[in-house]
């Protein structure tokens, strides 16, 4: 696609997709893309962006006039999405979670791997600064051998209507420890999740990942500190949390 023209689709224009509709249209007036296309099942979410971008409510739209497009609609809805719009020979970002059930992920992998297309999750901690700088400091070794590695996310917003929080933000830690640690995948993976009102959503979850980690052969410095050099993080939630 490199110094072509390429006009980049935004399916689902909601919570999350409006913000990428917001970059799109800062990268088409940069001059790096020629053209920005919005589509939502909802007219009402395509109002705002109406004179600024090409709207739309038929997906066939885009699979017609786009060269790529992001999937940014409920989670059980991404597969149907992403494997019309492969099908129809367009390069496709879907936001996390990428499937549901991990055969349907791999399926939509080899379908754009048959077309020669680009297919990739929205893990966007990838490329968060904080997160690159880490790598390449646990790559050459400053840290030593890497013992474990643990992450505390909690959020105060009503749960998702369509995935629990093990799929909403305990999957930014299935993609981020591999790449830090430099392997493809985790050998083992353990999860168990709580759930309140509604027995599919999980509104606490703990995840465990377990890798095969070569020793480095390094002379690091040791970290010095001091017993009260020790953060500690406790959270408590009532069933209060979830009234309006």
């Amino acid at each position: 696609m490199e110094g072509s023209p390429m006009m980049l689709a935004v399916v689902g224009a909601g919570y999350w997709g409006k913000n990428h509709v917001r970059i799109a249209l800062d990268l088409e007036r940069s001059g790096l893309l020629d053209g920005v296309m919005v589509c939502d099942a909802d007219p009402t979410r395509l109002r705002p962006w109406e004179g600024h971008a090409k709207t739309t409510t038929d997906l066939r739209d885009v699979e017609r006039g786009a060269d790529a497009a992001v999937v940014a609609t409920p989670a059980d809805t991404h597969v149907m999405i992403a494997n019309s719009l492969l099908a129809a020979g367009l390069h496709v970002l879907v936001e996390k979670p990428m499937a549901i059930h991990g055969g349907d992920a791999r399926a939509m992998v080899a379908l754009a791997r048959d077309r020669n297309l680009v297919l990739m999750p929205g893990h966007i901690f990838r490329y968060h600064p904080a997160i690159i700088a880490l790598q390449a400091r646990m790559a050459q070794g400053l840290l030593g051998d890497i013992r474990f590695l643990a992450t505390i996310r909690t959020s105060r917003t009503v749960p998702r209507p369509d995935v629990g929080v093990l799929y909403s933000l305990g999957i930014h830690e299935a993609d981020l420890y591999p790449y830090l640690l430099g392997v493809d995948y985790p050998e083992r993976a353990h999860a168990e999740t709580v759930s309140l009102s509604r027995p599919e959503i999980d509104v606490v979850a703990s995840l465990f990942l377990g890798f095969r980690l070569r020793p480095r052969e390094l002379d690091w410095p040791r970290y010095k500190g001091s017993a009260t050099d020790r953060p500690r993080y406790k959270v408590v939630c009532g069933d209060r949390l979830w009234e309006s």
